[in-house]
């Protein structure tokens, strides 16, 4: 049985009865998805999963979508909406909305996504959810996910990433469903403290997330740098939680309040992404999947660098197999340098690596700054945010690197890994 298609090319939706497409596999050895071949068949002569009904699995009649997916997390059985047309996106830049439900493509059309409902999870907390027949997103194509909630895309058929499904923070800005200083409590990194002389600010600490922490922020000449955000003692994927925010740097001066004297805001966190299918997930070697903290920012002269935010949560559980040789990323931002003694506004930390187990640089101002270098970002082994540098002279204080998040995977069949940053915790269903 072939589910109703929804190719999704730049002028928008349009249903094709002909059946499902077909898709370039992800360049694997044996047992891994390879090129389909006419007449929607894997090359081994096997059916390409259209997401109808498997033997023992509920039928059209099931009482409730979420009946068919008995092993799916955060979600009760009856919160997850009818599925909706299969979700096609070929080419080009398209953006999902984890607030508004609505997908946004190339064009600057907007529709909304198949399938969709704003619930809470079982663990507590909003998440935005997508109920579709199945995924692909083509290579070259880019699809961004924002919005203040998680995104949980479920599926009854496969999902496949050949492009780049990005739910990282950029720069102050949290990815879908990053935190708040507020909700993360003692996993952001703390404020640096002003100076209340006429001498730089402190950095902010770099945020933590539910595996690495966060580094200090450094010094100013006479105010102390935040603390590191810390990660709790054990972790569980539900609720779908995003990352946590960098430290805000500490202003120069602050005797008489100048509004003038900024400290560089912190990272944003990374996003909360979960992907759940009925069949099997699939990412190809080019294509990749990100949650990563952004960089923290730099402040004005004399002011403090903010922390780095750290890499958020990303779920992928399918009841058939994941085959990922392509990229998954959860690491954390870099933190910012401190501002200089004279002119210079010190250097923002680069955001967290979504194709690679790279440490996102620390701003560094150049040679003849007196700001301190930041933190790098946590990434690969590298769990934790480095510390910043205390500032020289009369710079401020450099922030520190946001640690790394959490990437889960759940399948019967795992056989093939590509790059992970950090390792993938892997379990059954």
């Amino acid at each position: 049985m072939f589910g109703v298609l929804c190719t999704l090319g730049p002028a928008g939706c349009s249903f094709d009865p002909s059946g499902l497409t077909s898709r370039a596999g992800d360049g694997g050895g044996p047992g891994d998805a390879a090129a389909m071949t006419d007449g929607g068949r894997l090359p081994d002569g096997g059916a390409l999963d259209d997401g109808g009904p498997r033997d023992g699995s509920p039928g059209p009649d099931a009482a409730c979508e979420g009946d068919r997916y008995p092993w799916l997390s955060n979600l009760g059985r009856c919160d997850v909406p009818e599925a909706g047309p299969r979700l096609d996106l070929a080419g080009g830049t398209w953006r999902i909305d984890t607030a508004t439900g609505m997908l946004r493509n190339p064009g600057g059309q907007l529709s909304a996504l198949p399938g969709t409902a704003l619930v809470t999870q079982l663990g507590g907390g909003m998440v935005r959810v997508t109920s579709t027949i199945g995924v692909n997103i083509a290579a070259g194509t880019r699809v961004d996910v924002v919005g203040a909630y998680p995104l949980i895309i479920v599926a009854r058929g496969d999902i496949a990433v050949d492009g780049q499904l990005d739910a990282g923070a950029v720069g102050a800005q949290a990815g879908a469903g990053g935190r708040s200083a507020v909700d993360c409590a003692t996993q952001a990194g703390r404020d640096g403290e002003d100076s209340v002389a006429t001498a730089s600010g402190g950095a902010g600490g770099g945020g933590a997330s539910f595996q690495g922490q966060g580094g200090n922020g450094g010094a100013g000449q006479a105010a102390g740098g935040g603390a590191r955000g810390v990660r709790p003692a054990s972790f569980t994927p539900v609720p779908l939680r995003g990352g946590c925010p960098g430290g805000v740097g500490g202003a120069y001066d602050q005797a008489a309040p100048d509004a003038a004297a900024v400290g560089g805001a912190g990272g944003g966190g990374g996003g909360a992404l979960q992907l759940s299918s009925g069949g099997s997930i699939v990412t190809a070697g080019g294509g990749w999947i990100t949650v990563s903290g952004g960089g923290g920012r730099n402040g004005g002269v004399h002011n403090g660098g903010g922390g780095g935010g750290s890499g958020g949560s990303l779920l992928l559980e399918a009841a058939t197999a994941i085959r990922t040789s392509g990229t998954l990323t959860a690491n954390g931002g870099g933190g910012a340098s401190g501002g200089g003694s004279s002119s210079s506004d010190g250097a923002a930390g680069a955001d967290g690596s979504a194709d690679g187990a790279t440490s996102a640089g620390g701003g560094d101002c150049g040679l003849f700054c007196d700001g301190g270098p930041g933190g790098a970002g946590g990434a690969g082994g590298a769990l934790d945010g480095s510390g910043g540098s205390g500032g020289n002279a009369s710079g401020g204080g450099a922030g520190g690197g946001g640690g790394v998040g959490v990437i889960v995977l759940r399948s019967p069949s795992i056989p093939n890994l590509g790059l992970h940053s950090p390792a993938s915790t892997r379990t059954g269903l």
